[in-house]
């Protein structure tokens, strides 16, 4: 603050200077922090998320937009997952929720073309020193092995078949 005479002249001036390194240096870290972590969820393959603690979308990398063409994840979760799947993934969420358990599930996922493809999702509930709870999960496109475990599965029912029926007729 400047006094005046009192021809509005400055005659002398009156201030405080406060220290805001550490709060600049912080701030500078957290920024490198969130960077990190940017480069880090949207390098790799699969769709990481993070939701909080009521499972509202907070942050997800460019996979999930990548493959589905939307932007938040729990928001869009009833048109994104297949409608026989979500009451097990709903299941297993407020089981996870209530047990804070890890959540594991698998259910299939509509890609931008509308095409349905399958995924396992893992996510970790972690709650932080302000007692904020966040979920941190992936999901992996598990579809080659599902759809060749069910490929497997007919094989080997028509094996049991075709075996069923020479019995018989060895039998006749």
């Amino acid at each position: 603050a400047f006094v005046r005479d009192a021809e509005g002249r400055v005659v002398r001036g009156v201030g405080s200077v406060v220290d805001v390194t550490a709060e600049v240096e912080s701030a500078a870290a957290l920024a490198e922090s969130e960077q990190r972590f940017r480069r880090i969820a949207d390098g790799m393959p699969q769709i990481v998320y993070v939701l909080d603690g009521d499972l509202r979308n907070v942050d997800v990398n460019r996979q999930w937009h990548a493959y589905t063409g939307r932007d938040s994840l729990a928001d869009d979760t009833p048109d994104a997952v297949h409608p026989d799947d979500l009451p097990a993934l709903y299941a297993a969420w407020d089981h996870a929720r209530a047990a804070g358990d890890d959540l594991v599930a698998q259910f299939r996922v509509r890609d931008r073309a509308g095409s349905w493809r399958w995924f396992l999702t893992r996510a970790r509930r972690i709650v932080d020193d302000s007692g904020t709870v966040r979920w941190y999960g992936t999901s992996t496109d598990i579809d080659e092995q599902v759809r060749a475990r069910e490929a497997l599965r007919d094989a080997d029912r028509r094996k049991d078949e075709f075996l069923a029926t020479l019995a018989h007729e060895l039998r006749n």
